[in-house]
């Protein structure tokens, strides 16, 4: 399987794009910059796994385009994100614009409430990477700028691969091993 190669901004290119973001996007964004969550996990978000009181984010399931929810894909995936301030602040702002819904609604529905397809955020994205004078990444290159400011925070590999749901320690050693050096 070949590797694809990983993108990370810096934490002042990450807020520049989070700046160029609006609506929906901006708290996808946060959410994966923030939480390290990946696509999947956050198309299946539902507002009940919001926990503002404990400033978390319980991830529970997977939204696979084309195939629907599933479970992740170990039991190590699921869990709970920490989520700090200005990433509470970025949801209860999205919750009060959306209407305030109900615990049971996803967080990032389309029309029918089913998850927003990537023909509708990815190119939202493109666009505030440019405004934001950015390199073109993948979405998923914001989790892995979550786990590069975990690292240079100093959270050591077993707390890092609990937070990123890895279900073993060379998953995570694989994969960041480099940002330490």
């Amino acid at each position: 399987m070949e590797r694809k190669e990983i993108t990370i901004i810096e934490p002042r290119g990450f807020f520049d794009l989070l700046n160029a973001c609006e609506g929906y996007l901006r708290a996808m964004v946060a959410i994966a910059g923030m939480a390290g969550l990946l696509e999947g996990e956050i198309l299946g978000l539902r507002w009940s796994d919001i926990d503002f009181n404990n400033d978390s984010i319980r991830v529970m399931r997977n939204y696979l385009p084309g195939q629907g929810f599933s479970d992740l894909k170990t039991k190590d995936s699921r869990r709970n994100a920490p989520m700090i301030r200005i990433l509470k602040d970025i949801l209860l702002d999205y919750r009060e614009s959306r209407g305030n819904p109900k615990p049971e609604e996803l967080l990032f529905p389309n029309r029918v409430g089913n998850p927003i397809g990537r023909d509708k955020f990815y190119p939202l994205f493109k666009n505030a990477l440019r405004a934001a004078g950015l390199p073109d990444i993948r979405f998923h290159d914001l989790r892995h700028f979550y786990a590069s400011l975990a690292i240079a925070g100093g959270v050591n590999p077993r707390a890092l691969m609990e937070l990123m749901g890895h279900a073993n320690i060379q998953t995570t050693l694989n994969l960041y091993s480099g940002l330490t050096e």
